[in-house]
């Protein structure tokens, strides 16, 4: 969510191995200069403000940079929105006439207008150390608080949060921090953890337990060059997967990874539940066996996502859980009927 205390030892960098080929980090200024005086005519709509913003660029870090910058000096945090309890995930249409969002919503701008650019990116729902931090670690991490992106660059992914970077006053007028742009992993762990291990971008990923300890000790750990997995291969393999199955198996990582977040794999067992009931329903030419699997199989992931959005404690994602399970089990008896 929002940022309210930053340790002052924490210095984000960027290592020879990880970021050899991005050579020309330090020589943003002009990438910032033209996305800070984009045009207000181009604002209001995603594409074209996209191609405005890469069109002098030929590298997809330059691009990624222009995009970036452009969210950071444009769009505020909506406080308003963030105090709302049962908020709906804000449209890119809305976040872009607005210029208000919260942490996902900049992370869903960031994705889209880099999906419009040709760069591959994830949104990263994940905890950090600065939102309610000591009343977290005191009880538990039950829900996700913040969000932030993946986006991969001369073939390898890495690591920015354009809610938590900062505009910057200079002489010559506004810039753009880099203090979450392309960040190392080991640091930008230090405040981030996904809800997905394999997100962390690190050969050994540290536990929940580990993040809740003191910065000190976990920067001291994390200087452990020890090879435990291989995140590229996990990712690679993420992206193998149908869409569907993929935002599934994100959540069942996570759940694992903390199996107090309930709301995670609630919603990932919900929605794939509607994939499987709608798989076959705008088929017409499926025959009711079909269909009916589809429905069964789609109520069973419904009836394991309402015991944990139980848990979770979110009332109105519990009713509308309900109300595909009943709704469900009506479309099974008409088809019963038929058959």
């Amino acid at each position: 969510m929002i940022k309210y205390i930053l340790p002052l030892f924490i210095f984000l960098f960027l290592s020879s191995d990880s970021f050899s080929q991005i050579e020309n980090y330090h020589n943003f200024y002009s990438v910032d200069q033209h996305a800070l005086g984009t045009p207000k005519n181009h604002h209001k709509d995603v594409t074209g403000l996209t191609n405005y913003l890469i069109k002098p660029f030929d590298s997809d870090i330059e691009k990624a940079r222009s995009i970036y910058s452009w969210i950071v000096a444009n769009i505020r945090y909506d406080h308003a929105l963030a105090k709302q309890k049962n908020r709906k995930r804000s449209s890119i249409k809305l976040i872009l006439n607005k210029k208000r969002a919260v942490c996902l919503g900049y992370s869903d701008l960031y994705k889209a207008m880099c999906t419009i650019a040709g760069i591959e990116c994830v949104v990263v729902p994940g905890y950090s150390r600065f939102y309610n931090f000591n009343a977290k670690r005191k009880e538990r991490f039950t829900w996700s608080d913040h969000a932030w992106n993946a986006v991969k660059l001369t073939g390898k992914w890495h690591l920015l949060d354009a809610t938590w970077e900062r505009k910057e006053e200079e002489k010559n007028g506004k810039t753009i921090g880099q203090e979450y742009f392309l960040a190392n992993p080991k640091s930008f762990v230090l405040d981030h953890l996904p809800e997905n291990p394999t997100w962390q971008l690190l050969s050994c990923p540290i536990s929940l337990n580990d993040f809740k300890t003191g910065t000190d000790e976990l920067t001291k750990q994390l200087d452990n060059d020890a090879f435990c997995i291989s995140f590229k291969d996990s990712i690679a393999a993420l992206h193998k997967l149908h869409p569907a199955l993929k935002e599934l198996k994100e959540a069942q990582d996570a759940y694992h990874y903390n199996p107090d977040n309930h709301l995670s794999i609630g919603l990932g067992l919900y929605n794939y539940g509607s994939f499987l009931c709608n798989i076959n329903s705008v088929n017409k030419e499926i025959d009711v066996d079909a269909r009916k699997q589809g429905l069964s199989q789609g109520l069973t992931y419904y009836k394991e996502s309402l015991k944990h959005l139980r848990k979770a404690k979110k009332p109105l994602i519990v009713l509308s859980c309900k109300k595909k399970i009943n709704s469900t089990k009506k479309q099974l008896q008409r088809l019963e009927k038929k058959s």
